[in-house]
């Protein structure tokens, strides 16, 4: 499976960082299967990148699924962006890689510089 990840640089190797801030899946390097999504993350603050990486799920990590948006997926983020931390390797919706282990199961295939 491909999946997108917008920025401001070129990431060939994926890193969880930890910010001033809770994001909607608490730290982690976050992807989607949307390219368009990607496209907007990269160009938010002008030029960007959109970095493409082949994904294969590897069934011994802890993954958290959302299929859609409902009030499980609402409470999760909400506790999140409170800085509740939680034992997930991979949630999904937006797919969050939350450990270094999970962010093995990605393999870089290029990156395309776009334009807002």
């Amino acid at each position: 499976m491909q999946i997108f990840h917008g920025s401001t640089q070129i990431v060939e190797h994926p890193e969880v960082r930890v910010s001033k801030y809770n994001k909607d899946f608490y730290f982690g390097f976050y992807c989607t299967s949307i390219e368009q999504q990607a496209i907007r993350w990269a160009t938010r603050f002008g030029e960007g990148f959109v970095n493409v990486h082949d994904y294969k799920e590897d069934p011994s990590l802890n993954i958290l699924r959302f299929e859609k948006m409902t009030d499980e997926w609402l409470d999760f983020i909400v506790a999140c962006r409170q800085g509740v931390k939680h034992d997930y390797d991979v949630t999904t919706h937006q797919i969050c890689f939350s450990t270094q282990n999970a962010i093995s199961s990605l393999t870089f295939v290029t990156a395309r510089e776009v334009h807002d």
